[in-house]
């Protein structure tokens, strides 16, 4: 049976990806492994797949500043991976030499999102600590998270937390080749960049050894400030000594790839409130309802966050190139949320990317126009503002006419030797194209209706008709 080579690579580079997880799951065997992990392994033995890929864990909370174009993931057992890396930061709890972490207790773990203002509240107990974070995004010279942690110990005194720096994320493994501790400015430098930095100086820093396998160990108690590994799992915590009652700390992750959020002196509550007051502003835009049911009523304020949660980085695909039919869903999403600008920003960006010959189309190219006018009357129908429409109907009218003059080349189904759906791999064509095609045709002819040129109306329906017709 023919295979779609296109779709193959994608299907290549996962299991690349996790052959290599594998590869460092054997030599680094003695290593706490995230929950994704120990979730898989049924037996409790060690014994997993030599395609290592996350299927067992792939709910987490994604957080953004409604700013930024990257986030921070937050899976179930309190880990934070920022999206731009294969790097987490994890807390631990660590009394009388026995480590305790999330990650192998995650159904202790309770998360929360508040609806109104996007803060998200999770929390850890193990019997003897109750571990609470608060996370929330703030700005200065990069956008950035900030996560305030508070433990509250009950009668233990000789316990310690462990804020750890991982070399892993819900997918991949190998994301750290250095890491230090800057005492200075009390930062993180992972990779050659500072990206986390915190409120206060740790009691000490503590990390394994990244190239013979081990990982940090309370008991040998290997405390230095830095540690490297050619593997890219290079490990440090820092650890601080907990009192009994309450223990608070605080510290902000970089959301830009590229910057360092800066250190020194940093308003933490004033941040909060200034945050609180933003998000409440940007979820209370849009769409509106006043609901009696108030889980329907967070649904909503959920389904809205998430809408503002997409950036331009979520238009593109693991290789760089612009994805229309993610751009399609991004302006379909953000219309039923009343997010108006938005879309209006998703459809200009797809218009300005689309680069069809005015002469000849591929099928690749057939599809992206397909979610292009799909985009554009989308947007149309939900405004209704005829400036939109005119202002744009010239160069919409140039793609049109690629859309036509290859959809009056199909006379009848069996013509085309793949398909657009993305996890349908085998080389040969699928109903769903023809109906995309019929429909964006179909769009395209009320569009023109709607500034009332009727012969291209006419012309677009009947082929619209016709290409339905074959398949239907």
């Amino acid at each position: 049976m023919p295979v779609d080579r296109e779709k193959y690579q994608s299907f290549d580079d996962a299991c690349r990806t996790g052959i290599n997880n594998y590869i460092l799951f054997q030599k680094f065997s003695a290593f706490r492994w995230p929950a994704w992990v120990n979730a898989m392994d049924h037996s409790g033995g060690g014994v997993l797949p030599y395609m290592l890929l996350n299927n067992a864990m792939r709910d987490s909370l994604l957080f953004t500043n409604f700013l930024s174009h990257h986030g921070l993931a937050i899976d179930m057992a309190n880990m934070f991976s920022p999206t731009y890396a294969a790097w987490s930061l994890e807390t631990w709890i660590v009394a009388g030499g026995e480590v305790y972490r999330p990650a192998d207790d995650w159904s202790r773990v309770r998360q929360e999102r508040d609806t109104k203002n996007s803060l998200i509240h999770t929390t850890w107990s193990n019997g003897f600590c109750q571990v609470s974070h608060a996370v929330f995004g703030a700005r200065s010279t990069v956008d950035e998270v900030v996560i305030e942690t508070e433990c509250v110990i009950k009668d233990r005194k000789d316990a310690s937390v462990l804020f750890v720096l991982r070399p892993y994320d819900c997918q991949r493994f190998g994301g750290v080749e250095s890491v230090k501790f800057v005492k200075e400015s009390l930062t993180l430098e992972i990779n050659g960049r500072k990206s986390i930095c915190f409120a206060g100086a740790p009691e000490y820093a503590i990390s394994g050894d990244g190239d013979r396998g081990s990982d940090i160990d309370p008991v040998i108690d290997d405390r230095r400030v830095s540690a490297e590994s050619k593997f890219g799992m290079a490990t440090l915590g820092l650890a601080y000594t907990l009192k009994k009652g309450e223990n608070r700390f605080a510290m902000r992750i970089s959301l830009d790839p590229a910057g360092e959020p800066p250190f020194g002196t940093f308003n933490f509550n004033q941040a909060k409130d200034d945050f609180i007051a933003f998000s409440t502003i940007r979820i209370r835009s849009g769409a509106n309802a006043l609901l009696p049911d108030k889980t329907m009523q967070n649904w909503l304020y959920g389904l809205k966050i998430s809408m503002l949660t997409v950036s331009m980085r979520d238009l593109y695909d693991e290789n760089g190139a612009f994805d229309y039919r993610a751009a399609y869903y991004a302006v379909f999403g953000s219309n039923r949320m009343g997010f108006f600008t938005e879309a209006l920003k998703y459809v200009d960006h797809s218009i300005g990317r689309f680069s069809g010959n005015e002469k000849s189309i591929s099928f690749t190219g057939v599809i992206d126009l397909c979610y292009l006018l799909e985009a554009i009357a989308d947007y149309f129908i939900h405004v209704r503002d005829v400036d939109f429409l005119r202002e744009r109907f010239e160069g919409v009218k140039k793609k049109a006419v690629l859309l036509f003059n290859y959809s009056r080349k199909i006379k009848r189904a069996g013509g085309h030797d793949r398909n657009s759906l993305p996890n349908y791999a085998i080389a040969e064509e699928h109903p769903f194209d023809y109906a995309l095609i019929a429909h964006a045709l179909g769009q395209y002819s009320y569009l023109a209706r709607c500034l009332g040129i009727f012969g291209e109306e006419l012309k677009y329906r009947k082929e619209s008709d016709r290409l339905a017709g074959i398949f239907a």
